[in-house]
């Protein structure tokens, strides 16, 4: 997550990039134009993949080798995407 805020976490990336990484409230104009959206851990048990669900976003999982909530039963695989800091040099180019 530090990571991403690092290389995106600008309005000047988002427009060299097509990333918004923010850290004060986004549009909801913006929302409804988003196909990804980040979804850290850290306010609850998965509430921001059900955000970005809700959103019709794709989540973005920023940590690959945590376990999700209800991770036996939902197939994450199926409805988002897991990126590790491997991926973050390259992220621009893999969500297109």
């Amino acid at each position: 997550r530090q990571q991403l805020w690092l290389r995106y976490g600008s309005k000047s990336a988002e427009n060299a990039t097509g990333i918004l990484i923010s850290n004060a409230t986004i549009p909801h104009d913006v929302w409804t134009r988003a196909k990804f959206c980040l979804a850290p851990a850290g306010n609850g048990w998965g509430i921001r993949i059900g955000i970005s669900a809700i959103l019709n976003c794709v989540p973005l999982v920023a940590q690959p080798h945590v376990v999700q909530g209800f991770e036996d039963v939902l197939p994450f695989d199926a409805f988002s995407r897991t990126i590790g800091e491997g991926d973050i040099a390259a992220l621009p180019q893999a969500l297109r």
